[in-house]
């Protein structure tokens, strides 16, 4: 794995950070070159790609304000494959993207594929106790405890999260 990416896990849930390098290893084998391009992000950035296509330029990116997604709690990363070149591939049209997430929802995180409103292909998440996004009780236990509390509240179970 690239040293972006282990930078980018680092800050994350554990057991979330486990579950990227398993995607990772065994994407490797079928000759898939996984980076992780977002991890942990602040309020402040969330609200910079917020803003995208609403009051700053560009597509819209996300649906989630700031403190509205799993990104801003260390539980959710993007990823992309990688070319020989070592550019990413965002064409999700790829038969890597469709392995990318089948291999990832096999390992029990939840894919951006998922969303109902904006698909996220590139998007997993683990959030325990917690449903698909962040809500005014996550919002809460971070503003009082920070990333800890949110992680030791979310009560991911690691044994039952693998298949």
């Amino acid at each position: 794995m690239d040293e972006n990416s282990i930078a980018r896990l680092r800050q994350l849930h554990p057991w979330l950070t486990h579950l990227a390098y398993a995607l990772h290893d065994r994407l490797a084998l079928e000759d898939i070159d996984l980076h992780i391009t977002q991890g942990l992000r602040s309020y402040e950035d969330q609200a910079a790609l917020y803003a995208k296509g609403r009051t700053s330029p560009g597509p819209i990116v996300t649906n989630a304000p700031p403190g509205h997604s799993w990104h801003s709690f260390g539980l959710a990363f993007d990823c992309a494959p990688f070319d020989l070149a070592g550019s990413p591939d965002w064409d999700v049209n790829h038969p890597a993207w469709g392995r990318i997430v089948d291999v990832g929802k096999n390992l029990g995180l939840f894919s951006g594929t998922q969303f109902t409103s904006l698909c996220d292909t590139p998007h997993f998440q683990l959030t325990g106790r917690f449903g698909p996004s962040p809500t005014d009780e996550v919002r809460n236990i971070y503003t009082a405890g920070g990333l800890q509390a949110v992680w030791e509240s979310a009560n991911i179970q690691p044994a039952s999260v693998v298949k």
